[in-house]
């Protein structure tokens, strides 16, 4: 089991380290390409951009600025998400050296398939990014009960951000709550205020878009 540990760190540090050089390196051509020009040259309506005028103002058309703040945010909600998994969790892992492996799974797992190239910000990254921090939140706050009860709303926010970023993402937003319900019964909990939370959340989120971004009209027109 030793010899193990010691193989997922080392190959999560490989990936980390290969992932950080190949920053400045290669191009993507496919998604990549399509969302760099999004950042160069926006075209006039909000629509399918309207995730990327807003990192337009951060990093204009720099590729390695985008690449950067996408594998920093990747690994940070890596990170995040293997804390929550491992507090959640706490009972299985008695030992606190086991959040290292857990991190170092969490790090395999976000880049092992989009080696060696750098990623910047198109579905897959953010998707990734969202829901590992949804879930993230949704853990923390199951665990600590009603003492974290907004994280649950966040949770809500978060991933329902999935829906105006490619619309077939919908059904995580089902999903999620879906296993919320289940794990409540199975622990004989009141799994109805948590739900709530949750969805209010998603409310929040999609009244926020709708009013301050685009009509629904709109949105369906351009998806």
């Amino acid at each position: 089991m030793k010899t193990l540990n010691i193989s997922i760190v080392f190959s999560a540090i490989i990936v980390f380290i290969v992932s950080s050089w190949t920053l400045n390196k290669g191009f993507g051509v496919g998604d990549e390409a399509y969302f760099l020009q999004l950042l160069q040259y926006q075209p006039s309506n909000f629509s399918i951009s309207s995730t990327h005028k807003f990192f337009q103002g951060w990093f204009g058309g720099n590729i390695l600025s985008v690449r950067w703040f996408v594998f920093a945010t990747s690994i940070c909600s890596a990170y995040l998400f293997s804390l929550s998994v491992f507090y959640f969790f706490q009972n299985a892992f008695p030992n606190r050296k086991q959040n290292v492996i857990i991190a170092s799974l969490s790090i395999i797992a976000l880049y092992i398939f989009y080696m060696p190239i750098g990623l910047g910000i198109d579905y897959n990254s953010i998707n990734r990014i969202l829901t590992l921090c949804s879930i993230a939140c949704m853990l923390i706050a199951m665990k600590k009960g009603n003492k974290f009860w907004y994280l649950y709303i966040i949770s809500g926010i978060l991933i329902s951000l999935l829906f105006f970023i490619k619309i077939t993402n919908s059904p995580i937003i089902f999903l999620l709550p879906l296993v919320i319900y289940i794990y409540c019964r199975y622990q004989k909990w009141n799994s109805l205020k948590i739900l709530m939370f949750y969805f209010s959340g998603v409310f929040i989120s999609f009244l926020y878009y709708f009013i301050c971004i685009e009509s629904i009209d709109v949105y369906f027109e351009n998806h």
